[in-house]
């Protein structure tokens, strides 16, 4: 055999054994979806003027495909999607784990604040086959409105949760996935003091995050009409006030480039080294019959 033939040879099984490390990685996969829904909204200690809402919607992937959108309304802003295979509007059930990229979020308010039949809606969910590549979700709602107490009272807001969080991850490592929700709720006196905001306690059903950095998955405290409320414990001074909410929904997926398994770069290794050992051999032979 040449030493030209034996080089054609190396760079042959080099291709061969890249091209299966290359081949044998399974495509990691990354998922995360966080919907959060309330409804059955009762405020009592005082009467709720007209509010002010807003919904603002926000998908941005760097993936295949790469893009961005950004959507603003009032009580129902359009769906933010990058991706193929869009949702119908205001869908806030899993699209799950498809073969394409996409992220989105979407957000409605429904009903008069505070008011019978009132709900709000957000949901962020992503999935990713792509590496590397980063896509992110973000919906958040915000209302507002004037609260008058005619009296000193305790002022009560109450509504049921139905909230949801998933993040998974499968393939090679380093993946990320994230899913979280939050909701805040606060009376401001008219000088715009903040008097009440519950603890962190209070809040925990409505305030979740989950992240996945392994392969496997995580999951949420599920809530089904789950009753949550707020009270100000103590009476709030007859006068005009202000009580916000805020409620937001969020998908995050980070995933850096796969390389081949440890053991398929030891045996790639040995293979090349008995071979860089039998061309060395063969040259020292060649020398010596010289």
């Amino acid at each position: 055999m040449t030493r030209r033939s034996f080089s054609r040879i190396l760079a042959g099984l080099s291709a061969a054994f890249l091209m299966t490390g290359v081949a044998g990685q399974a495509q990691a996969n990354s998922y995360a979806y966080s919907v959060q829904q309330l409804s059955n909204f009762t405020l009592t200690g005082g009467t709720v003027g007209a509010a002010t809402t807003g919904t603002n919607n926000v998908a941005i992937q760097a993936g295949n495909p790469n893009g961005s959108q950004n959507t603003l309304g009032t009580t129902d802003a359009p769906q933010a999607f990058v991706g193929t295979g869009a949702p119908a509007e205001n869908t806030f059930t899993p699209k799950g784990q498809v073969n394409a990229d996409y992220v989105r979020s979407d957000s409605l308010v429904q009903g008069a604040p505070f008011a019978a039949g009132f709900t709000t809606n957000t949901v962020g969910e992503g999935f990713l086959a792509s590496v590397p590549s980063v896509s992110s979700g973000t919906t958040s709602i915000t209302i507002s409105a004037p609260l008058t107490l005619t009296n000193a009272s305790v002022v009560t807001l109450s509504f049921t949760a139905n909230n949801s969080l998933s993040a998974i991850v499968t393939g090679p490592l380093p993946a990320s996935a994230q899913a979280s929700f939050t909701f805040s709720f606060t009376i401001q006196n008219a000088a715009g003091a903040v008097v009440f905001t519950p603890s962190a306690a209070s809040v925990a059903a409505v305030n979740q995050s989950i992240s996945q950095t392994t392969i496997g998955s995580s999951t949420g405290t599920t809530s089904v009409n789950a009753p949550v409320s707020f009270n100000t414990g103590t009476a709030l001074a007859a006068g005009t006030y202000t009580i916000s909410i805020q409620q937001t929904s969020r998908a995050f997926l980070n995933q850096g480039t796969i390389v081949p398994e440890p053991s398929s770069l030891l045996l790639g290794g040995m293979g090349f080294g008995i071979l860089g050992g039998v061309f060395g051999w063969r040259n020292r032979k060649s020398i010596c019959t010289a």
